[in-house]
């Protein structure tokens, strides 16, 4: 998790559950240590990320002791750092399965010691960061900070030709770190302003007007660690043109602020119904209970949408859901499973091409 030149943003802080939230609002939620190297008497540490993603990283004792010098600075910690009883050339067995529990036990406490203070400045770093070092939190872990000031950069470049009507590509990755770095913001204190790189995300995404999102592959990340990503479109407020590639619907939240004003929907190896894509409800306060089965009837409606582009999908049938479809034109459902579309005439009468 590195942050910009300049930027003062505070690196860590820790949630009420006792973990540790990092800046983009993941948490490592547990650490285990899986193994001991008697050749290099290191020990491998598993790290798991807010069930998103792990790795391992190995650490020798020594480490550990410059570890805790760092997160000593300011506070208490819950509980010393173990004596290192691993020594010599073949420490028993049983002498390092007790060392590895302890140690074990001594970063998981880590996770839950509150702030340094007095707290971190420009010239007194906070000293978890010498924790997220540790478990290379930086190079392994969701780095927010890089990926959304890698997209800034790619989309300023892109609008500085003059077309902002380009659609911009993204990962399911990319918009994922979007959502957390504008709920980081609109976290803080609505008193200050925005400026440099989270000014310019702001201004980026709300120009855009065309998103492609793909769930591809990421180096470090699985297909099912991608796909467990939420992604929250809410903040697109001039999107018309969304094109989905290999997201679950599942993942998708905030549809319920953009349906009304796209123009274009491109959805492809998504989903398994309309519906899956098309059912989205008005905006209720957090106590409205969402209707348990497919409610139509109650569902926002699709009222600019021209063209819906569903080829390549797993579409068995054209279910209620496409009279929400109440301006198209334009339907392409190639390369699916469709017995028939008999209905399409009844369903949509503003359309003309299929």
């Amino acid at each position: 998790m590195s942050l910009s030149e300049g930027t003062n943003t505070e690196c860590s802080k820790f949630s009420d559950s006792g973990s540790l939230v990092i800046y983009d609002q993941l948490s490592v939620t547990k650490l285990k240590l899986i193994s001991y190297n008697f050749e290099y008497k290191r020990y491998s540490v598993q790290v798991e990320l807010n069930s998103c993603c792990e790795w391992s990283v190995e650490r020798s004792y020594a480490n550990f002791v410059e570890l805790n010098k760092s997160m000593a600075k300011g506070r208490d910690l819950p509980r010393p750092l173990p004596k290192n009883t691993c020594k010599g050339k073949r420490p028993k067995q049983e002498v390092v399965e007790q060392l590895c529990r302890e140690l074990e036990a001594y970063l998981n406490g880590l996770l839950v010691v509150p702030p340094a203070s007095p707290p971190a400045s420009k010239e007194r770093l906070d000293p978890t960061r010498e924790l997220l070092d540790f478990l290379e939190y930086r190079s392994r872990g969701i780095d927010v900070g890089r990926i959304t000031d890698d997209l800034v950069t790619k989309t300023t470049q892109c609008f500085a030709s003059g077309d902002h009507e380009e659609i911009i590509q993204m990962s399911s990755l990319e918009l994922h770190c979007v959502a957390r770095r504008l709920a980081s913001l609109s976290a803080d204190d609505p008193k200050t302003s925005l400026c440099g790189i989270d000014s310019r995300l702001v201004e980026c995404i709300s120009e855009m007007k065309g998103i492609h999102v793909t769930g591809q592959s990421v180096e470090k990340f699985s297909f099912s660690a991608l796909r467990a990503l939420s992604l929250d479109l809410s903040a697109f407020k001039n999107l018309t043109l969304l094109k989905l590639e290999s997201i679950s619907q599942s993942q998708l939240t905030g549809m319920e602020y953009i349906v009304h004003q796209l123009l274009t929907l491109a959805v492809q190896k998504c989903i398994q119904t309309l519906s899956d894509i098309l059912v989205h409800y008005p905006i209720a306060p957090q106590d409205t209970m969402t209707p348990p089965h497919v409610d139509v009837s109650s569902a926002l409606p699709w009222a600019r949408l021209r063209f819906a582009d569903f080829k390549n999908n797993n579409l068995k049938t054209i279910d209620p859901s496409i009279r929400l479809l109440t301006a198209l034109t334009k339907l392409d459902l190639s390369c699916n499973q469709i017995s028939g579309i008999e209905n399409l005439s009844v369903s949509t009468p503003t359309l003309v091409q299929v």
